[in-house]
């Protein structure tokens, strides 16, 4: 962070109980407005296993900070299942 930007890339990993997982990477622009942090950027689905195997996709994301305990987050992503692809064929 400098003068209240600065950046955020990580890998991420959702696990969706008994049906599997998927996970991928991500990387977003830091902004800071006072006590609260906000995170804007784009994911991109890099595997899944489970009823998630083969699939792919991307996204966009907004997290705000509001305090240290409160946090809101938004996703938007077009991702497409292998299953899918298979039946489509």
């Amino acid at each position: 962070m400098q003068d209240g930007k600065g950046t955020q890339t990580g890998y991420y990993n959702n696990v969706h109980g008994d049906k599997g997982r998927d996970w991928g990477t991500f990387e977003g622009k830091v902004t800071v407005n006072g006590e609260k942090m906000t995170v804007e950027g784009t994911f991109k689905i890099a595997g899944g296993d489970g009823e998630f195997r083969g699939v792919t996709g991307s996204g966009k994301f907004t997290t705000m900070m509001k305090s240290e305990t409160e946090i809101d987050c938004a996703w938007e992503r077009k991702y497409t299942l292998a299953k899918a692809k298979a039946h489509a064929r």
